[in-house]
């Protein structure tokens, strides 16, 4: 029997630490997922992709609190893939036809500073480029700013190197651990 694909906005992103930009993000697409009349399902890694660039990654949630976060903040679903080898190596394409492989994408979501495909190759405005072609929305939230920065999961790992859990918590918009 074939599969069938589930119809959906598939919001992109890492999501480590779900903070206040992640969570705007979701709720925007959600939004879109509604007027669509289809889920908003996150699309994310299970392991960090800088991980298999030979890099130590701290992640500031478990898979576990990620999820729970993310549906909190308005995911209908979670699909959190492993990032492996071949996954690293698909080409901005073929990185999208994955996406096609798994999803009926009605619409796609993610941040201004969002890459994907082969060595981060694929920006926003490719996604945008791809929703052209294919006739589906693209939205991109911008950088949700505190103190006149972004809010980003590095700016959390700096904060918490630091030992200003208030800082942390503050850009999160959600407690450690909860």
């Amino acid at each position: 029997m074939e599969h069938i694909k589930k119809a959906a906005v598939v919001v992109l992103g890492m999501f480590d630490g779900v903070h206040r930009g992640h969570r705007a993000l979701v709720a925007m697409a959600k939004q879109l997922a509604d007027s669509e009349g289809v889920p908003c399902i996150v699309y994310t890694f299970a392991n960090h992709p800088a991980e298999l660039l030979g890099r130590k990654v701290v992640m500031l949630t478990t898979n576990a609190e990620r999820e729970r976060l993310l549906k909190e903040a308005g995911a209908d679903e979670v699909l959190m893939e492993p990032f492996t080898e071949e996954l690293r190596d698909l080409d901005m394409g073929d990185f999208l036809k994955h996406l096609e492989d798994l999803f009926d994408v009605r619409g796609l979501a993610c941040g201004f500073n969002y890459t994907f495909g082969k060595f981060g190759a694929g920006k926003p405005a490719d996604l945008m480029a791809y929703g052209k072609e294919k006739g589906i929305p693209v939205r991109v939230l911008e950088s949700v700013d505190m103190g006149g920065k972004p809010v980003s999961s590095t700016r959390v790992r700096a904060a918490l190197a630091d030992g200003d859990t208030r800082s942390a918590e503050s850009l999160l918009g959600h407690h450690l651990g909860e």
